[in-house]
């Protein structure tokens, strides 16, 4: 990490605070100069988070006042701003409440452009999503209507495949087995109440009509809790073929629940 790319960054934030509080005072400057600061700002802000975030690996900041200082920032923004929200007087809080949404960061567009094509476009396109959504569009076609959680969710795993977030899938697809799991105990078994996964599976393998989809989902569950742990990293290979046998058994559930 570049620290002292970082104190600058720090540096001229500060120094362009402290002009846009004196052009609030000044009249002329009101009209002739305080947009440009405000721009200028924005856009050195969003440079500053940039730098922290594009690698998106943890940010390793070994000058601790800089750590505490950009932990500040991140969170709070600028420090004289963030204190003046936190004033007693209505009027001063609210007009620092007014400044700080004109801080926000903002690159221009010009910027915005070159940072899509370096840090998206490299990295995935729209021809990506277009085919990847019709290939996951494939695998959960169905033949009845999920609860509205479960399509929430299974519309999440999608997307985690889609930006080939692999390890997201896997933990996505254990929520999915144990909702839909904890769903059909529900409306089939009501008094009974167990606290785990596995539990709530092995209750099932003992019911007729259940069994077969409980123990499928039971045979998967080991890996799905390795991938939740952190204990496994699924491959795409994997995770493509959990998804379609999962949703497939989880189908199954329901259809013998109706």
């Amino acid at each position: 990490m570049n620290e002292p790319k970082l104190k600058a960054e720090l540096s001229q934030l500060n120094a362009i605070r402290e002009q846009l509080l004196e052009a609030l005072f000044d009249e002329n400057r009101i009209t002739d100069g305080y947009n440009e600061l405000v721009q200028e700002y924005r856009q050195h802000r969003a440079e500053l988070l940039l730098e922290l975030s594009q690698n998106y690996q943890t940010s390793v900041i070994l000058d601790p006042e800089l750590r505490k200082e950009l932990k500040r920032f991140i969170k709070e923004g600028d420090e004289l701003l963030a204190r003046l929200k936190n004033s007693e007087d209505t009027n001063i809080k609210n007009l620092a409440q007014i400044i700080g949404d004109q801080l926000k960061p903002e690159f221009s567009s010009e910027r915005e452009d070159e940072l899509i094509h370096e840090l998206f476009y490299s990295w995935f396109s729209p021809v990506n999503y277009l085919y990847r959504l019709i290939e996951t569009g494939v695998i959960v076609i169905k033949n009845l209507d999920f609860p509205e959680k479960l399509q929430s969710l299974i519309y999440e795993l999608r997307h985690c495949i889609i930006f080939e977030n692999y390890l997201a899938a896997g933990i996505m697809l254990r929520t999915i087995a144990d909702v839909a799991v904890k769903d059909v105990l529900r409306k089939n078994f009501p008094q009974n109440d167990f606290k785990t996964l596995g539990e709530k599976l092995d209750f099932l393998e003992t019911k007729s009509g259940f069994a077969i989809p409980a123990s499928v989902l039971n045979a998967y569950r080991k890996d799905l809790n390795d991938y939740v742990h952190g204990k496994k990293l699924p491959n795409s290979k994997f995770i493509k073929q959990y998804m379609e046998i999962i949703l497939d058994q989880v189908q199954e559930l329901y259809e013998k629940s109706e």
